[in-house]
């Protein structure tokens, strides 16, 4: 089957910054939470500027932050993904594109800490803890500059000027066991509240749209945000309707949200379109061995096939995992793009 991008665009996606509506929405008003200014912001709108080369097909996901430190990309870094270079010889001039759209997130063990976890396994973030990673997403020259950067010198290699890659930025679970989340227009949080859960969401994806805007990127554009946790607890309401507002508020917005279960997420994998995703991709998990060590809950090479054919019932994506390249990743590697030549 010949493959089809997720979305295409022929004009410019722009997100200009939240601004007042009309009307004010109370800061207590759960169906439609306040942003920092206490007032509703309206959604964006595309701007008549030229038409800009942008689609979703090839999503790399990009880690930049663990437990113990931040983990920062550098240009460098994202050369090799934004272009193909043969060899991986930056020195020479890429010879087409790469990876199209880069899901900014931080580490597993970032977001399922230990002692600090609940609810399906999430980390009870507050304000303080999102703002660091925040901070960290928005480095300068690093992460998000270094994409921006990186893919400006691959579209000028390539002589591609109306070239440009997708991003998404990730949102979090707001943990109804956060009591004091910390201060959005000008009260604590309390997330045993719906009201201040969905307040808490919207502020998370508000608060990335400003800091984004503001850096101005000339070579990046914000394609939706990806939500982190890799599961969908349908029994945990509170969870599902927080997910179900942001997932309806980013929309609004005119923007896409992505969700990634991993294999074994049972049921609660086929419910994406209930909670309100735009797309959808599935791990398959197969990643027997790392530097030649077995790995816990990896899936046998018979869930390729599996996993193909489930993702084309439930019309969802494939996510594919390796670690090194030059060890035992390749081999695993080779079997998945085998795969999809295989079935599809």
């Amino acid at each position: 089957r010949q493959p089809k991008p997720w979305v295409t665009w022929t004009g410019t996606k722009t997100i200009p910054p939240t601004k007042a509506a009309d009307t004010t929405a109370s800061a207590t008003d759960s169906s439609n939470p306040s942003d920092s200014n206490g007032t509703q912001t309206t959604a964006p709108t595309d701007t008549p500027t030229g038409p800009v080369e942008a689609s979703m097909h090839s999503m790399l996901q990009t880690y930049i932050h663990s437990p113990t430190m931040p983990e920062y990309q550098s240009k460098l870094d994202f050369l090799t993904s934004v272009g193909y270079y043969p060899q991986g010889d930056t020195d020479a001039d890429p010879t087409d594109t790469l990876f199209d759209t880069f899901i900014f997130l931080p580490s597993p063990g970032y977001h399922h800490n230990g002692a600090q976890a609940a609810y399906s396994g999430c980390t009870q973030f507050t304000k303080e803890m999102l703002e660091d990673f925040f901070d960290v997403e928005f480095r300068s020259s690093l992460n998000l500059d270094a994409l921006d950067a990186a893919t400006a010198e691959v579209k000028q290699a390539l002589d591609k000027p109306l070239y440009k890659v997708n991003v998404f930025l990730p949102y979090f679970n707001m943990i109804p066991t956060v009591r004091s989340f910390g201060q959005v227009d000008g009260r604590d949080l309390d997330f045993s509240k719906e009201e201040d859960r969905l307040a808490g969401v919207k502020w998370q994806i508000d608060e990335q749209i400003r800091r984004f805007n503001e850096k101005g990127y000339q070579n990046i554009q914000l394609a939706g945000f990806f939500y982190v946790t890799e599961a969908l607890m349908i029994q945990e309401e509170d969870i599902m309707s927080t997910v179900q507002y942001a997932n309806q508020y980013v929309a609004e917005l005119g923007l896409e949200t992505l969700f990634n279960p991993f294999n074994n997420a049972g049921t609660y994998r086929d419910k994406w379109q209930e909670a309100g995703f735009s797309m959808a991709t599935m791990q398959i998990n197969y990643f027997p061995l790392v530097n030649g060590e077995p790995q816990l809950n990896a899936q046998p090479k018979t869930a390729i096939k599996e996993a193909a054919e489930l993702t084309d019932r439930l019309g969802m994506g494939i996510t594919m995992e390796w670690s090194c390249l030059e060890t035992d990743g390749a081999d695993y590697f080779k079997e998945y793009m085998l795969g999809g030549i295989r079935y599809g």
